[in-house]
């Protein structure tokens, strides 16, 4: 009988060590769950500002350069068109964006190609010769959108399509004037 005096009390010591490491455990995995949420969330930003940037490269309301606030084609340059305002300002132009405290940095590519004959790739090189477009047939698009994460470390998302020299079907800008008539 006297062997088992103070075996309940290290039973209680063993279960209350095993439970405080299992709830060091849970903290750390919660600290890990909340910073991964967070730069997820900076992640899904940026993926939504690079989608709006290249969707506004290709909102285009006519081929040719257009008066301010009308975009044409034809602007589209590395950092260069989109949608105007009247005053002939971008609406999404390239540099920073500040969202909830963290400055997204927002800068594009556009790589002219042109299609000179049906069996050829591709090149950048316009086309010689009489009946050959003056414009590039296609723009090969690259939208670039760089932030710094809660730890310091550089990051970026980048999404590629094309804008095609195609004459729009309406010829109106996509957004309504913010200038009452």
């Amino acid at each position: 009988m006297n062997r088992q005096r103070g075996g309940g009390l290290i039973d209680v010591l063993i279960a209350m060590g095993v439970l405080s490491g299992a709830v060091a455990g849970l903290a750390r995995l919660q600290a890990v769950a909340f910073r991964e949420s967070a730069d997820a969330r900076l992640r899904s930003v940026a993926t939504l500002l690079a989608r709006a940037k290249l969707d506004d490269l290709r909102a285009y309301a006519q081929l040719a350069v257009g008066a301010p606030g009308t975009f044409g084609y034809d602007e589209i340059a590395n950092d260069v068109g989109g949608t105007e305002d009247v005053d002939g300002q971008l609406r999404l132009p390239a540099g920073s964006v500040p969202v909830d405290g963290t400055r997204f940095e927002r800068s594009w590519t556009s790589t002219p190609l042109y299609f000179c004959s049906g069996d050829a790739p591709p090149t950048t090189l316009p086309c010689t010769g009489p009946a050959m477009p003056s414009r590039p047939t296609l723009r090969s698009l690259t939208v670039v959108i760089a932030w710094t994460d809660r730890e310091g470390i550089a990051q970026r998302v980048r999404l590629e399509g094309s804008a095609a020299a195609l004459e729009p079907l309406f010829g109106a800008a996509p957004y309504p004037s913010t200038n009452p008539s």
